[in-house]
């Protein structure tokens, strides 16, 4: 998953319902979307750090990224990721716009 805000409502339930097991907390709405927001921070903090430590376009080919498979992922998944980070689409996403030709360049030589 690339996004948070792409996640499915059903999986966002499963958060709530786990989250729920495990503590003990008001059954507000305005309580599962504050559980809802904390969970979104912190899947971001994880995204940044798998991008730090396991993204390394200047120092290796996609193929050598490919066969470090961080814990707790599946291949495929960590294709998937990886293929969406050396996108065009990361990059609109991410800055609001296309990488100029510079950019380009640079992250590809």
């Amino acid at each position: 998953m690339t996004s948070w805000h792409k996640l499915n409502k059903t999986y966002q339930a499963v958060i709530i319902e786990m989250v729920r097991s495990r503590f003990v907390y008001p059954s507000d709405k305005s309580f599962h979307k504050w559980v809802l927001k904390h969970v979104a921070k912190h899947f971001k903090q994880y995204k940044h750090s798998l991008k730090r430590d396991y993204f390394k376009p200047k120092e290796k080919t996609k193929e050598e990224m490919y066969d470090v498979v961080p814990n707790g992922h599946s291949r495929d998944g960590w294709i998937r990721l990886l293929d969406y980070w050396c996108s065009n689409q990361h990059e609109v996403e991410a800055h609001g716009r296309e990488p100029t030709h510079l950019e380009f360049f640079k992250d590809t030589h």
